[in-house]
């Protein structure tokens, strides 16, 4: 009977892994599946499952949660903080459901199957609809986002682990998975150039930069990197909407330097030049704002500090966040929080250094991390436990070779 349920919850662990891409069908799916992992947890757990959360890693994440929530409790306002600070212990509640599950192998060919799925769907709601339009551009942020089965970065990014997951197990799995592993290899780099997924691509060339370094035949990994190069730079002149979305070159007849374009078009460099100015002039660096209070904040910093009535409505509207993990952990609950983060990110590094694997995982979480504030988002706390899985118990991946 225990056996049943452990295979049941294993399953249904999987299962977990696999739908949280699709929030956009039903965002309610992976919190349901949760509940029933939870329900089950008692009766799949031993003692020794638990040893395997004695690790530092874990002890200041959990940390970090127990501030946040003292912070939120004594000086801010937990109606309104509660929601985030809820999305920012999920992955704690993720890694300790997966103590029970000693194949991690399964968890990540679950995500390479997710990551194919959203690639597949994505593709073909995007033909769809480009056969009914006369024009269709990628460099519409957000049209494409529409179209995609998940936001444009958040897939790219997990185009990006599903790449490196798959480069591992290429390494060490049987003839009988390498065909569909260099597939699925070949067609998420194929719809991150498609995409026009601006950090993805340049994550991607980062992560075989990376790779050279722990190559034993260097030069030829330099030499394939040489073609990666010239791949990428045939893909810019192919695709158009790679340049325009790296190079903004739709704006070109203004006239404008690139400078002057990337602070016209990239909504970051007015969000961080928002945030910089509330940490310099607003912020209380002990305690913080509250992630929502930073959140009005920015509202009353783009009502002043845009000019263009249309470019200021639409900031208004979207009312973005930091748009950066460890800068938006500094704003909304201070300095304790953002050290105990970047205090995280560096066990990481110091556990995963000798691995290409780990370090390549490492990377894209901390380039991820700079552009994008995804605690505040569902889809963005599951990623990042999964990942947290990923980093955490490397003595059930396979060596690096």
């Amino acid at each position: 009977m225990k056996i049943t349920i452990a295979s049941i919850y294993h399953y249904l662990f999987l299962v977990l892994c696999f739908v949280v891409p699709f929030q956009k069908i039903s965002s309610a799916l992976p919190n349901i599946i949760l509940i029933g992992l939870v329900v089950l947890f008692p009766f799949v757990v031993g003692k020794q499952h638990f040893k395997r959360l004695m690790k530092p890693e874990v002890f200041v994440y959990l940390a970090l949660v127990l501030y946040l929530v003292i912070n939120m409790l004594i000086f801010q306002e937990p109606g309104r903080e509660l929601n985030i600070v809820k999305k920012i212990a999920t992955p704690i509640i993720v890694v300790l459901l997966y103590t029970p599950i000693t194949n991690l192998e399964s968890i990540q060919k679950t995500f390479i199957l997710s990551c194919f799925t959203a690639i597949v769907i994505s593709i073909i709601r995007i033909a769809l609809f480009d056969f009914s339009e006369i024009s269709f551009s990628f460099s519409n942020g957000a049209l494409v986002d529409e179209l995609l089965i998940i936001d444009r970065l958040y897939l790219g990014f997990m185009c990006i682990i599903s790449i490196v997951i798959s480069a591992h197990l290429l390494e060490s799995q049987a003839n009988k998975y390498r065909s569909l592993l260099i597939v699925n290899i070949s067609i998420s780099i194929f719809f991150i150039l498609l995409a026009s997924s601006r950090i993805a691509v340049l994550l991607l060339l980062v992560l075989f930069l990376l790779k050279i370094l722990y190559a034993k035949k260097k030069v030829l990994y330099g030499l394939i990197f040489i073609g990666i190069m010239t791949v990428t730079a045939s893909a810019f002149v192919v695709n158009k909407n790679l340049g325009e979305r790296f190079f903004y070159t739709q704006s070109q007849a203004s006239g404008k330097s690139y400078f002057e374009l990337l602070k016209s078009w990239e909504a970051r460099v007015v969000i961080w030049d928002c945030s910089f100015k509330i940490l310099s002039n607003q912020t209380p660096i002990l305690i913080g704002n509250g992630f929502y209070n930073t959140k009005d904040k920015l509202l009353e910093c783009y009502k002043t500090s845009i000019d263009r009535k249309e470019k200021r409505a639409y900031f208004i509207t979207k009312g973005f966040n930091p748009h950066n993990t460890f800068l938006d952990f500094l704003l909304s609950y201070g300095i304790i929080a953002f050290s105990l983060f970047v205090v995280l990110m560096g066990l990481f590094f110091k556990r995963g250094r000798f691995s290409y694997t780990q370090s390549a995982l490492l990377v894209s979480l901390i380039g991820f991390s700079l552009i994008e504030s995804y605690f505040q988002r569902q889809i963005g706390a599951y990623f990042f436990g999964f990942i947290f899985i990923l980093l955490l118990f490397k003595e059930y991946l396979p060596k690096n070779k």
